[in-house]
């Protein structure tokens, strides 16, 4: 903020400007830093990783939950999915072949200076023990990385029933993410503080 008031004075802007002027100079500047505390999150999409056509919706349906169940909970700023996609081409990345595992994360989450990345895979499978043998189920594998520390920050696979009950095997392990994530991830209004 006194850099700003030491510009403004260097060119005598000063004495020229309202005090509603100047309030919303310093208010633009605050929105600015705040906006720069915010951590940058690369959440990539949820790899079908046998390309399962019955299950091809759920890489949307699980990317969308993970995307909306944090957005409730946490501060933060998201690149695009343009944005990440259009890196990974000029970059030569295996994509989206390779978009699932951590490595593609990381390195990605480097090239784009991004902070943290939420991303993983699944697969749906015949269960061949428990209470679900012989029935299809959908494993998930997902991970939150720590680009800066270059560290995963949580990994978990998680088993979900194909039928009825799926979507709210997706709203689970959405919120699961979201209780990983508070490890690197500050609660909505504490961004700021």
């Amino acid at each position: 903020v006194s850099a700003v008031l030491r510009f403004l004075a260097s060119y005598r802007c000063i004495p020229r400007l309202s005090g509603i002027a100047i309030f919303f100079v310093l208010l633009a500047f605050n929105v600015d830093l705040a906006a720069e505390r915010l951590k940058k999150v690369l959440i990539l999409d949820f790899k079908n990783l046998d390309n399962n056509p019955n299950y091809q919706y759920l890489e949307d349906s699980v990317t969308d939950a993970v995307r909306n169940n944090l957005r409730e909970k946490f501060d933060f700023l998201e690149l695009p999915r343009a944005d990440w996609q259009n890196l990974a081409q000029k970059n030569f990345f295996l994509w989206p072949e390779e978009n699932h595992s951590r490595g593609f994360a990381l390195n990605l989450g480097i090239i784009a200076r991004q902070d943290i990345a939420v991303g993983g895979y699944y697969q749906a499978i015949i269960e061949s023990k428990g209470k679900n043998k012989g029935s299809y189920v959908i494993k998930a594998h997902v991970f939150v990385l720590d680009i800066g520390k270059r560290k995963i920050v949580s990994g978990f696979d998680t088993i979900m029933p194909a039928g009825a009950s799926l979507f709210t095997g997706v709203e689970h392990l959405a919120g699961r993410v979201v209780g990983e994530a508070k490890a690197v991830l500050p609660n909505k209004g504490e961004a700021g503080s």
